[in-house]
């Protein structure tokens, strides 16, 4: 997924003249075309990208607008968050970066989090967790399933609360 910008509605009627098949394709009214400031979340729905990514990926980088507000500044050139998060497995090659990519995967990194908190809250889910894997048996993949999220973020979780090794 990515997150769009604008910091003016005249920066986004700029991309849009540009990209003339998004406002067609994406349902764009005058409303937004109009706006003070717009965001656009774009998600991919091809056959990878199951109904667990999608809704963990739209919270992520809706996200990026509760935690970074007015920090993230006008950011729309994809291409270059794109390359970085591609190019970077994981936060181990972080050293490698550009400051300019640490800061772009950093801020990715705070999506995902700030996701997982929202969707696993600890207030409810370290008790609840705890008990279908204790009790009822369940492996991450089971608590992925029942709470329709990747597993992986799951697993994640799940380290955070001492259930599964690290």
């Amino acid at each position: 997924g990515m997150l769009f910008r604008f910091e003016s509605g005249d920066h986004f009627r700029g991309y849009i003249d540009r990209h003339p098949t998004l406002r067609s394709h994406l349902n764009i009214t005058d409303e937004c075309l109009y706006a003070d400031k717009v965001a656009l979340i774009l998600v991919s729905e091809d056959e990878e990208n199951n109904e667990c990514w999608r809704r963990f990926t739209v919270v992520k980088e809706a996200a990026h607008l509760l935690v970074e507000a007015d920090e993230l500044g006008n950011y729309t050139d994809v291409t270059r968050l794109a390359n970085v998060l591609a190019n970077t497995a994981s936060l181990d090659q972080y050293e490698s970066l550009s400051d300019e990519g640490r800061e772009l995967l950093l801020r990715d990194y705070s999506g995902i989090e700030v996701a997982i908190q929202l969707f696993m809250p600890e207030s409810t889910h370290k008790e609840w967790m705890t008990r279908q894997v204790h009790v009822e048996g369940k492996k991450p993949i089971d608590l992925a399933i029942t709470l329709k999220l990747p597993q992986k973020f799951v697993e994640a979780r799940m380290r955070e609360f001492g259930l599964l090794a690290n």
